[in-house]
């Protein structure tokens, strides 16, 4: 018997993060980076992931859909005061390979 199922939209937003942490975490460590997940940036702010090469720091940030406007805002002053590059990866936006 053939059912159609649908997925709904709260596990592909739960499912799709953590395959695209996974991806991340795979592709910085080849990178040569070591990988942080949850990493205090501030005292109110924490990062997705951190990645660190050396004197590079990496402040890797997952939205699903458009980050709000402040916190994009609060965000890139924090990163950019402690000297680290932001990366901002919209997960509704990733493509799957074939």
């Amino acid at each position: 018997m053939d059912t159609e199922l649908s997925i709904k939209q709260k596990y592909v937003k739960k499912y799709m993060s953590m395959m695209v942490v996974e991806q991340l975490i795979d592709n910085y460590r080849q990178q040569g980076y070591e990988i942080k997940t949850q990493y205090p940036i501030s005292s109110t702010l924490r990062a997705d992931l951190f990645a660190v090469r050396e004197e590079e720091k990496v402040v890797i940030e997952l939205v699903y859909g458009k980050m709000h406007e402040d916190e994009l805002e609060q965000l890139e002053q924090t990163v950019s005061s402690e000297g680290f590059r932001l990366v901002v990866i919209d997960i509704s936006k990733v493509k799957l390979e074939r």
